[in-house]
C-alpha cells in the first residue's frame, strides 16, 4: 500500500536529545533480487511513543514505548514490515529535525492501529522519503498490548525497493496498431519485463509491441535491480479487431457483411 500524509491524522513527535542514542545502517550496494536487509538489530533505540490526533508525542524513559531507528537516502522508496502488537507507525525525516516539537510530516500508520487492544499482526507498508531525509523511525511499542517489545522488534524489515511511479494509458488497443509504455521508475538502471503477452516486449525502459489477434491480457510489468525489493504493476489491457466490411452484389441489391 502507498502512503499518503494526506489522507491521515496529524501526528506529532516531542524529543529530546538522543544523537548518541541512536543506532544507524549504511545502505549496502550488493547485488540481491530479493532486496538487501538494511535493518540493524543491534542498533540502539529510542524509547517514547507517538500518538494520534494531537496528543503530543514524546522521547523519554519509557522502556515499553520504542522507537527503532535508520538511516536511510532521500527520494527513495522504502518496504517497511513488522508483526505488530496494538501498534504500526513509520516515518521518515531530517535526523537534524529529531527534536523537541518537530511536527512529523511524513508518516504512516496502518488502518488497524486504533489506540486499541487489538492486535494487529503482521503488516507492511510502502514509505517514500522526503528530498531531504536520511532517517526513518519506526514505532513499534507494546504499551497495552500482550507481546514483548523485544520480540516485535526481531521481526522489522527494512529494504529499499524499486517502484513504478507511472499509470498506463490503457484504452482499446487495436489489432496491427503498435501499443507502447514507458514507466517512470525510482531508480536508474533497473531491468524491466513484461509478462502477460507474448506480443509485448522491454527494450530500453520501454514495452511496446503489435498485437496481430483480439483478446483481454492480463498484465504484469517487473522491475529489478541488484539490492532492491522487486517492484510490479498490474493492469489488463483490451484488443479489439480492426474494423473490416466485405460487400456482394446480389440481383443488383449490394449487401454488406
Amino acid at each position: 500500500m502507498r502512503c499518503d500524509p494526506t489522507q491521515l491524522k496529524p501526528l506529532f513527535i516531542f524529543s529530546i536529545s538522543v544523537t548518541a542514542m541512536i543506532g544507524s545502517t549504511v545502505l549496502a550496494d550488493v547485488s540481491d533480487a530479493e532486496g538487501t536487509e538494511l535493518f540493524d538489530d543491534s542498533a540502539k533505540d529510542v524509547s517514547g511513543y507517538l500518538r494520534i490526533t494531537g496528543q503530543l508525542g514524546g522521547i523519554k524513559g519509557q522502556n515499553d514505548n520504542r522507537i527503532a531507528t535508520l538511516s536511510v537516502e532521500p527520494d527513495t522508496v522504502y518496504r517497511v514490515s513488522f508483526t505488530a502488537d496494538i501498534r504500526f507507525r513509520v516515518g521518515t525525516l531530517n535526523s537534524s529535525d529529531l527534536v523537541t516539537g518537530h511536527y512529523l510530516t511524513n508518516f504512516y500508520v496502518s488502518p488497524m492501529d486504533s489506540n486499541g487492544t487489538t492486535v494487529i499482526g503482521e503488516d507492511s507498508c510502502t514509505l517514500t522519503t522526503g528530498s531531504d531525509h536520511d532517517m526513518l523511525i519506526i514505532f513499534y511499542w507494546s504499551s497495552a498490548g500482550t507481546a514483548a517489545t523485544s520480540d516485535i522488534r526481531d521481526t522489522i524489515s527494512v529494504t529499499a525497493e524499486v517502484s513504478i511511479l507511472s499509470e498506463p494509458t490503457v484504452g482499446a488497443i487495436i489489432t496491427g496498431d503498435v501499443w507502447s509504455y514507458s514507466p517512470d521508475l525510482s531508480e536508474d538502471d533497473a531491468a524491466l519485463s513484461i509478462e502477460g503477452a507474448d506480443w509485448l516486449s522491454a527494450t530500453d525502459g520501454t514495452i511496446s509491441g503489435t498485437p496481430d489477434s483480439p483478446g483481454v491480457f492480463d498484465l504484469t510489468v517487473r522491475v529489478v535491480k541488484g539490492g532492491y525489493t522487486d517492484g510490479v504493476q498490474t493492469f489488463t489491457v483490451t484488443v479489439l479487431s480492426r474494423l473490416a466490411y466485405t460487400s456482394t452484389c446480389d440481383d443488383g441489391v449490394v449487401s454488406f457483411e
